[in-house]
């Protein structure tokens, strides 16, 4: 009975700095792109029936303004929470007649609270926010006012998206990460156009690559 109760006090002992690790908080910035799932788009417009695609979408990822994301976490024995953002893209390929342009490029933004675990550099987890996005569209030889919207800059809360994701993170030199994911995203987001709007979901999986930077404080 002891001898159980040493090695016990010797793994409490061990563990003990783990249980009271302090938080750490880690800056991250990435870029990379995104593959599109071909999904049906509704475009209702005022005085005109509704207008059904089967949308194919490009994210046109290095083109301006590129695609990129950030993220803000703490972190405390292995697990942490996150305030995620995501400049997805999307630009419609092969639009019908009607359609002269249609695209979220300034951004299918997805805000994100995370919640992720880190086991040996490897990570997991997931997240649920907002679209907040930004479109340009000409429907029917309609223009959209791109001025609308959150600080009349044309950015909308557009609809619900959530995320799973999976990474690996190490450390390049002293607090500088280096970090490597894929996401997979579903979302849900109706978009003004000129007298009407667009409902435009989207599945995607994500594939970014970044640096970040961990400070304890």
């Amino acid at each position: 009975m002891g001898r159980v109760l040493g090695v016990a006090a010797v793994i409490a002992l061990a563990y003990a700095p783990a249980l009271h690790a302090e938080p750490r908080w880690q800056l991250e910035a990435r870029v990379g792109g995104a593959w599109n799932a071909p999904l049906p788009v509704v475009l209702r417009q005022e005085g005109h029936p509704d207008l059904r695609l089967s949308a194919r979408w490009r994210t046109n990822a290095l083109e301006f303004p590129i695609y990129y994301g950030w993220r803000v976490s703490r972190w405390r024995e292995g697990a942490g929470w996150a305030l995620d953002l995501t400049h997805h893209k999307l630009h419609l390929e092969a639009p019908p007649p009607e359609v002269r342009r249609f695209a979220i490029s300034h951004g299918y933004n997805l805000v994100m609270l995370q919640r992720l675990a880190e086991r040996g550099g490897w990570r997991y987890g997931g997240g649920v926010g907002a679209v907040v996005a930004h479109s340009e569209s000409e429907v029917r030889g309609r223009r959209f006012d791109e001025h609308g919207g959150l600080f009349r800059a044309g950015y909308h809360v557009s609809g619900p998206t959530v995320a799973a994701l999976f990474g690996y993170s190490r450390t390049v030199q002293g607090p500088l990460r280096a970090t490597a994911e894929v996401r997979l995203t579903l979302s849900n987001a109706s978009v003004p156009i000129a007298d009407g709007t667009a409902r435009v979901p989207n599945l995607a999986v994500h594939g970014t690559l970044g640096l970040g930077w961990s400070v304890s404080p």
